[in-house]
């Protein structure tokens, strides 16, 4: 389809687009800090996320301090003021943290999202309730 013409009728999925991914105005890298339902680890959270320039994609990194220590990995996607994602522990000194979800919105140059951290850890029959949190990001 080349030529469209004034008051024509075009199907949407007709219409092809060329490329990828569009960009989004959210690309970059966002810092922040976050903290959990837990008073051991409220505070202790330190997020870096960066938005890929093809707009949708979501990769980042979490450190929680002492004393569990831990690194977590962020994957999710980005739809216009809307992220969502899960946690994936790397490393940790707590027996129970192994995973959890998150979401969140856009505002100006800010997110502010809440996540669920899953206590689930194959061989000890009681690791506690999932924990749930916040974490509040600034675009640098």
């Amino acid at each position: 389809m080349s030529d469209i013409e004034e008051s024509e009728t075009i199907i949407l999925s007709d219409i092809e687009i060329e490329g990828s991914k569009v960009s989004t105005a959210h690309t970059g890298t966002w810092t922040g800090t976050a903290g959990s339902d837990d008073p051991g680890s409220q505070g202790q959270i330190a997020f870096t996320m960066y938005i890929e320039a093809n707009g949708n994609e979501i990769t980042g990194t979490g450190v929680v301090d002492s004393p569990d220590n831990s690194i977590w990995n962020m994957i999710g996607t980005e739809t216009g003021r809307n992220i969502s994602g899960k946690l994936k522990l790397v490393s940790s000194d707590s027996e129970c943290a192994t995973g959890g979800t998150f979401e969140g919105t856009f505002s100006g140059n800010t997110i502010s999202a809440t996540f669920v951290e899953v206590h689930t850890a194959e061989g000890i029959e009681l690791c506690g309730e999932e924990e749930t949190g916040s974490f509040y990001l600034e675009k640098e």
